[in-house]
């Protein structure tokens, strides 16, 4: 065809959209996600083993493609990770999307009560720990102003009346290992 020019192949094509129509969302491999994400491939793969992602479609060449709300999705994965939310609590969620309204409320509400259980439970451990702290930095510093030389937890420090029956200091945090 004399006169009619071809539109110009780009030197570089994307890779991952190789094949695809222009009009079609921009996708990406599991490892531009893996890198979006600061995750590993390994932990990808978990994912989606678990159904907790799933690749848009597959390359003839069999390689994972995500749409860019994959990177979105995995983000949230991880902040419920990080914030000590288990897989199975996750993989609920996930498969709750699929549900009709109720049943996903339902299930939606009952993952998040058992984590507002579990967070309560939490905030109760920390608030024993750090008042058991506090009463042993307490104690700690009346020694220091009484000048005492004995190593924190010894065994004579059972006979002091400043820490009779105040504190527990394990013997791993001492000086002393044999204690």
């Amino acid at each position: 065809m004399i006169g009619r020019s071809t539109p110009a192949m780009p030197k570089h094509p994307d890779k991952a959209n190789a094949g695809r129509p222009n009009d079609g969302p921009a996708l990406m491999r599991i490892g531009e996600l893996a890198s979006k994400t600061d995750t590993t491939l390994r932990t990808l793969h978990y994912y989606e083993e678990l159904g907790l992602i799933e690749p848009a479609e597959r390359t003839k060449g069999g390689f994972r493609l995500y749409r860019p709300d994959a990177t979105r999705h995995v983000r949230y994965i991880q902040y419920l990770r990080g914030l000590g939310v288990g897989l199975p609590q996750i993989q609920s969620l996930v498969e709750a999307r699929a549900s009709d309204g109720t049943a996903r409320c339902d299930c939606v509400r009952g993952v998040l009560r058992g984590e507002l259980r579990r967070v309560q439970s939490m905030m109760h451990q920390y608030t024993r720990l750090r008042d058991e702290l506090e009463s042993t930095l307490d104690v700690l510093q009346e020694c220091v102003d009484r000048d005492c030389d004995e190593t924190p937890g010894s065994a004579r420090c059972g006979d002091c009346d400043v820490t009779a029956q105040r504190i527990y200091i394990p013997a791993t945090f001492t000086a002393d290992p044999s204690l």
